[in-house]
């Protein structure tokens, strides 16, 4: 909606003026705005920290989401935000720099490796900033018995302990809101990641639809177009993606 034009104050200082714009707020309201959702579709918000959920008429408000720290937020044309923050590529950023490793090597090294039975819980707070990423996951490893001297084994550890939690919270999100989805769009940052992807499409046996890796961007510029008349509703500026 049009909240109206900058203030004569605003103007002289900056020396234009224009329409302002209310867009889906905070970041996340207008990243899922700008996911080309079907009805039937869940999401999946790939960065330092992921966020996976599903677009909802009315909130869920039982047990079941409480227990597994789904929340309601609010998103575009009334709808509800059912989502889940999950831990996300901050691993391998970590890895990154520590290791001074582009992410294309790391993902080269961990396809090596990809058929290890390996895993390690990717949700433990220890790993939220470690001193080393690279020791600390190797510890966690060694407590229970697995010993890795190859870092591409370690990557690989790595991209499967986290799509298997993408695949777990999903199967979490279908349990909780009674639904079957046709496929789970994918957007930001772990779209360009095609091991991810790619490992992430298998564990969940739905199609994976990649969608725009600026997705705030994007929902934010539907946004001005619904409030310029360029299209009337959210289906129709979902069509523009």
């Amino acid at each position: 909606s049009i909240i109206g034009n900058f203030t004569k104050e605003v103007e002289k200082k900056i020396g234009f003026n224009t329409k302002v714009i209310h867009s889906a707020s905070h970041d996340t309201a207008s990243a899922v705005f700008g996911m080309p959702l079907g009805k039937s579709s869940a999401f999946l918000a790939t960065g330092t920290w992921s966020i996976l959920g599903c677009e909802l008429t009315d909130p869920i408000l039982n047990s079941d989401s409480l227990n597994e720290n789904f929340s309601n937020e609010g998103g575009v044309e009334k709808s509800i935000r059912f989502l889940k923050n999950l831990s996300g590529l901050w691993i391998f950023q970590c890895l990154s720099k520590e290791l001074n490793l582009s992410y294309a090597q790391i993902e080269s090294q961990a396809n090596r490796f990809l058929d290890t039975k390996y895993r390690f819980d990717i949700t433990l707070s220890r790993l939220t900033n470690p001193v080393s990423m690279k020791k600390e996951i190797l510890t966690i490893l060694a407590e229970n018995s697995i010993f890795i001297s190859e870092d591409g084994m370690l990557f690989a550890v790595v991209y499967q302990s986290l799509t298997d939690y993408y695949a777990s919270s999903l199967s979490n999100l279908i349990k909780i809101t009674n639904t079957h989805f046709d496929n789970l769009v994918m957007v930001g940052g772990g779209t360009k990641d095609k091991t991810l992807c790619s490992l992430t499409e298998q564990k969940i046996g739905i199609p994976l639809i990649k969608g725009p890796q600026e997705g705030t961007a994007i929902g934010n510029l539907l946004s001005q177009a619904i409030g310029n008349g360029i299209v009337t509703n959210k289906q129709d500026a979902r069509a523009l993606i």
